[in-house]
């Protein structure tokens, strides 16, 4: 059994990797920490800028490190994977080619003004999985 847990660094990104940790164990099943490349946008005295792509990748490796000490404190080791593109379509097609049994995400990532512009990832990944999504609040 797999289960792949998207995160983004957020305390509800840790709590869906503690919830999916306390049903793996009982179970044996292996855990995957997925997080979604994309270079930030934003704007800075009216000039949109966009993050450097080693800037995001180091970003990533951050996030991820900080999920796998997350879900250590839980007993269970975690493998992790950067993914690139869309979070919702990366994950999604992510938890297809593992074969995942489940994907885990938290109810609000680290950006909450852009969530309410484009829809929120937990959203989509409900919307578009073929696997059982639990959304963690």
């Amino acid at each position: 059994m797999r289960f792949v847990v998207a995160v983004d660094g957020s305390d509800e990104s840790n709590d869906a990797v503690r919830h999916a940790a306390s049903l793996a164990e009982p179970l044996g099943a292996d855990i995957e920490l997925v997080h979604a490349i994309t270079p930030e946008i934003y704007t800075d005295e009216g000039q949109v800028l966009i993050e450097d792509m080693s800037d995001a990748e180091a970003r990533a490796e951050t996030v991820l490190g900080d999920s796998v000490d997350v879900a250590e404190e839980t007993g269970l080791e975690a493998e992790t994977e950067s993914l690139y593109g869309d979070a919702a379509e990366e994950v999604v097609g992510y938890a297809e080619e593992v074969e995942a049994d489940g994907i885990f995400v938290g109810h609000r990532g680290v950006s909450t003004e852009y969530e309410d512009v484009v829809g929120s990832v937990a959203q989509e990944l409900v919307r578009k999985a073929t696997v059982p999504v639990t959304v963690v609040r």
